[in-house]
């Protein structure tokens, strides 16, 4: 566990500046090195309720016990990186986990630790993958009731996919040939 979270300490983010909207991004980076040197992790995730900055947070789960969040501190001002899974606000709920073979392999085959932003294409990939994986999971457990998160996962995903595509046609296409020029 020391090596991992030795590991994990060249991702941790320790103001709310800089972990702000990160945790994806550096929770993914944490898994795919974890992965890479051997260590056996999951991607885990909660959905957030009441916080107009956060729908979801991301973070490391190592043997189904402990958490290692590099950028824990956007959630309570905590900078520790190792939690408990139960160490999270009440308002942080419906933990999900993945195995980090499920999203590491997408990240990296397209090469996205170094974009600033996961590109749509990568959000979207993952979403379906995610989403797969809940439905399989629910199906196999037979609990009917947990297939709509992961339809409404997909859901959401085409409308950010659509919407981010509107966006960068408009900023592309349209408003270069309607902005005056000074």
């Amino acid at each position: 566990m020391e090596k991992l979270v030795s590991l994990a300490r060249a991702f941790h983010l320790t103001s709310p500046e800089q972990a702000h909207g990160r945790c994806f991004a550096s929770s993914l980076a944490l898994a795919s090195l974890a992965a890479e040197r051997g260590f056996a992790v999951e991607l885990i995730s909660w959905r957030v309720f009441g916080d107009p900055d956060f729908c979801d947070h991301w973070a490391v789960l190592v043997d189904g016990e402990t958490v290692l969040d590099p950028t824990h501190v956007q959630v309570d001002g905590d900078a520790r990186l190792v939690h408990k899974p139960g160490d999270y606000p009440s308002n942080y709920r419906h933990p999900r986990r993945y195995p980090a073979g499920l999203l590491v392999p997408l990240y990296d085959a397209l090469g996205v630790a170094q974009a600033p932003r996961f590109p749509p294409g990568f959000m979207w990939r993952a979403t379906i993958a995610m989403a797969g994986f809940d439905m399989r999971r629910a199906l196999r457990n037979r609990k009917f009731g947990a297939l709509r998160p992961a339809l409404s996962g997909i859901g959401a995903a085409l409308i950010r996919v659509a919407l981010t595509r509107a966006r960068d046609y408009l900023l592309r296409d349209i408003l270069p040939h309607h902005m005056p020029v000074r």
